[in-house]
């Protein structure tokens, strides 16, 4: 039996795009409506889980979960000040791989630090293997150990990235990521469009 082809979609994608400014009017509409930044949070986590759950089960289609955590890394690499190029996809790329089990612990204050670590991990092994390509040097090489062994001390829990990124992502919540604040949404179409879905959501 063929399996059915599901197709990943890039952030710039307009589907994504029209998906992501969507949860962002559903969103300001729960603000403006006194739902507190924790409720905002858990109502995209929810929205988050069930295109997952529909990715995982229908196998079929476009994967749009991972569209839009595409979209939410370039919003934290924006945080981190991260421009475009290798660092930046290296992040977009590890966020974007992340389950929406580890996506909750990510935009939690206790946990955040657990996945900010192993995205170091990802950060510097990604910069170890770039260094060994453009100096052509081979895994066993003295060099590469050297070199290899001074950029680990600078990722591993408690050095000076997962540190400083730690200090950063884990102040943000994951719904002040979307776009189109409350002063820019309040009273339009797009919030009055949303209002019934996301009454209904975080309801549930």
């Amino acid at each position: 039996m063929k399996s059915k082809m599901i197709e990943i979609l890039p952030s710039h994608d307009i589907r994504v795009n029209e998906a992501w400014s969507r949860l962002g009017s559903e969103v300001a509409t729960l603000e403006s409506r006194g739902y507190t930044v924790k409720e905002q949070n858990e109502y995209v986590f929810e929205r988050l889980a069930k295109i997952e759950r529909r990715v995982l089960t229908e196998q079929s289609g476009f994967d749009m979960f991972r569209g839009i955590k595409k979209m939410a890394a370039e919003k934290i690499s924006d945080v981190l000040g991260v421009p475009q190029g290798f660092l930046r996809n290296i992040i977009t790329n590890f966020i974007a791989g992340l389950g929406i089990a580890d996506l909750r612990l990510m935009f939690q204050p206790g946990s955040c630090g657990k996945i900010v670590t192993k995205l170091g991990g990802a950060v510097q092994a990604a910069m170890i293997d770039l260094i060994m390509k453009n100096l052509g040097l081979a895994p066993e090489n003295f060099f590469t150990i050297a070199i290899a062994e001074a950029i680990k001390s600078g990722f591993v829990e408690g050095g000076p990235f997962v540190k400083k990124a730690s200090e950063i992502i884990c102040k943000v919540n994951i719904s002040e990521l979307l776009p189109g604040g409350v002063s820019s949404i309040l009273g339009g179409k797009a919030a009055k469009a949303a209002a019934p879905e996301a009454d209904q959501a975080i309801k549930v």
